[in-house]
């Protein structure tokens, strides 16, 4: 009984650690960086969209040993640009560890000087294989740029990147925001 008692705490110690490895091997590294092509970027994150879809996520088990991991440096393999909304967060909707993507979220998902800069040492600097913009439906920003909203700052953010989001209530004159959106993306 005494050497059972003995064992157990090491059969623990080895699944912790164990546990703790697993998680920095899957840590991206420059090698792997390096390896990558965008094809298989992109099929990694659309895996992963559908593991979250299903309610089979596989990532985020151990995320002191992924912050462990990546504090001497990271080698993501995309730049996502996502809207600022909460409802989207971009790591758990492709099913990603930290470290795996540049995240640049801005309220419509919209792309400007900064958000070009950002992606510009993702790629040219970090290494990142792909960049892609992810956007969601009932966006509000959006709905709020058709509708004519007036917030100040957000009005001229969105107007000063994507000027056709104020002209297209001239297209779609009698629908509500959300119609416009839905019609517009049609287009």
């Amino acid at each position: 009984m005494k050497k059972q008692i003995a064992f157990l705490p090491l059969v623990a110690l080895g699944l912790c650690l164990g546990f703790s490895a697993a998680s920095a091997e899957t840590v991206l590294t420059s090698e792997k960086q390096k390896a990558l092509k965008p094809d298989e970027v992109l099929a990694d994150l659309m895996a992963g969209n559908k593991r979250f879809v299903d309610g089979a996520t596989t990532n985020h088990k151990n995320t002191k040993a992924e912050v462990e991991a990546t504090a001497k440096g990271q080698f993501p393999q995309a730049v996502i640009l996502s809207c600022l909304d909460s409802r989207v967060p971009v790591e758990l909707v492709f099913d990603q560890n930290i470290g795996d993507v540049f995240v640049a979220r801005v309220a419509g998902n919209i792309e400007n000087e900064d958000i070009l800069g950002s992606m510009e040492f993702a790629t040219k600097a970090a290494g990142a294989k792909l960049v892609m913009v992810l956007g969601h439906e009932a966006c509000g920003a959006v709905k709020g740029a058709c509708d004519h909203v007036k917030m100040g700052n957000l009005t001229a953010l969105l107007e000063k990147s994507n000027p056709q989001w104020t002209h297209r209530p001239r297209i779609f004159p009698k629908m509500s925001g959300t119609q416009k959106i839905r019609n517009s993306s049609k287009r």
